[in-house]
């Protein structure tokens, strides 16, 4: 009985030390919303390590210090943070802070630490900070592995090789029509240069293309490829447009809307830039792309769901009496996503070169992130729906929309 029970209390501690070593996905006491959180605790260590690697995420992005040094931030909870803090750590107390930002709906903040036989994980022992600024015990949302977010510490991360034009084009495996090819040019570094989700081509023929959460960069790709990064304010593009003299970016991530970019000396650099069309959007769901209409004389603008419709819209094409009323109880997203975004969700407007005159085109898209015209003129716009509903039966594949 006595070796039984030794066996039983040996496993039973075996089990406790495993749970706790497991991280939990935390956020702050209250209602979720747009809003910003901040973590923060302490990790005690007897010596300096020579290795503490580290992975960090935060839905929706986060900013991270050790000991007042900035260490890493990412705005993509997908791809977690993977990196060796050992530099940033000392002997005795050291006080990590997280500094957390939610674009709405779910939220969560989830880290695990290794330094020696120490290992520090996200739990409710961490404070959370108030909207008041008081400090209380952070909130344990979920277990890692627990949905929506999944094994999210799975996925590829962690800086990448340094990002090179190829040294010769080498054909890649896209299936196009005969007497097309595709050639891989270049490869980005995420790591360095972000995530190209808009493109456009100036009159030299050179690629200008936006980084989703960064800067602006233009490709000149004759005879060989460079790329050099604009030096401008303007960031964190969704959408970018050559036209009238101008280059148009689309912001989706900080001051939203759109801007015009402009090269007033003839340096071949946009020393001018106006702010158009301010936008309030969230993320990838807010501003997207910009596209050119067929008469070469307006520009037509994509807003997801996320993005409120400007009060600066000077007509529409459509009648503005849609209601919230139903005749069966509403259905909200079982995760909560976007439960609070109502119509008329997402939508496509067209404005002259100068931002001022303004046409309601269409709405009562999901998130449409890009459009286009056919050669007779008809628009099109490209539209997805969430991937976790796929097999449900108000579930609508991804698709092309003829607007």
């Amino acid at each position: 009985m006595k070796h039984h029970l030794i066996h039983f209390t040996i496993l039973s501690l075996f089990c406790l030390r495993a749970f706790a070593a497991d991280p939990m996905w935390i956020w702050k006491a209250g209602t979720i919303a747009s809003e910003e959180a901040n973590f923060k605790t302490t990790l005690t260590l007897k010596g300096k390590p020579a290795k503490a690697p580290l992975i960090i995420t935060c839905d929706n992005s986060f900013k991270l210090s050790i000991n007042g040094k900035k260490v890493t931030a990412s705005k993509n909870w997908e791809t977690p943070v993977k990196m060796d803090v050992a530099k940033f750590l000392q002997a005795g107390k050291n006080y990590v802070l997280v500094e957390a930002d939610n674009e709405g709906s779910i939220a969560g903040f989830i880290m695990s630490l290794k330094a020696g036989k120490k290992k520090l994980v996200t739990n409710k022992s961490w404070m959370a900070q108030s909207h008041e600024g008081e400090w209380h015990q952070a909130v344990e949302l979920k277990k890692y592995g627990a949905e929506p977010w999944g094994n999210v510490f799975n996925q590829s991360a962690g800086p990448g090789q340094i990002a090179k034009a190829a040294n010769s084009p080498k054909s890649i495996p896209v299936t196009t029509l005969p007497g097309f090819k595709a050639e891989k040019i270049y490869d980005v570094n995420k790591a360095s240069q972000g995530s190209w989700v808009g493109m456009t081509v100036d009159p030299k023929g050179r690629l200008i293309t936006t980084d989703q959460y960064g800067g602006i960069y233009r490709v000149t790709l004759n005879p060989k490829v460079s790329v050099e990064r604009l030096k401008v304010n303007v960031s964190g593009g969704h959408g970018a447009l050559y036209a009238f003299d101008s280059l148009y970016i689309m912001v989706g991530e900080g001051k939203r809307g759109l801007y015009r970019l402009r090269d007033t000396n003839g340096d071949d650099q946009y020393d001018k830039e106006e702010y158009l069309i301010p936008l309030k959007a969230g993320g990838e769901h807010g501003s997207h792309s910009l596209v050119l209409s067929p008469d070469k004389k307006s520009i037509y603008m994509v807003g997801g769901n996320n993005t409120d419709m400007p009060p600066s819209v000077t007509s529409y094409r459509m009648a503005k009496a849609w209601k919230e009323d139903h005749i069966l109880p509403r259905m909200p997203d079982g995760r909560g996503h976007n439960n609070g975004r109502m119509a008329p969700g997402g939508f496509i407007m067209k404005v002259s070169p100068d931002g001022k005159t303004q046409e309601m085109i269409c709405h009562g898209f999901r998130n449409e992130f890009d459009a286009a015209f056919n050669l007779d003129g008809e628009l099109f716009a490209f539209d997805a729906d969430m991937e976790y509903d796929i097999g449900a039966p108000w579930y609508r594949p991804t698709r092309v929309n003829h607007v």
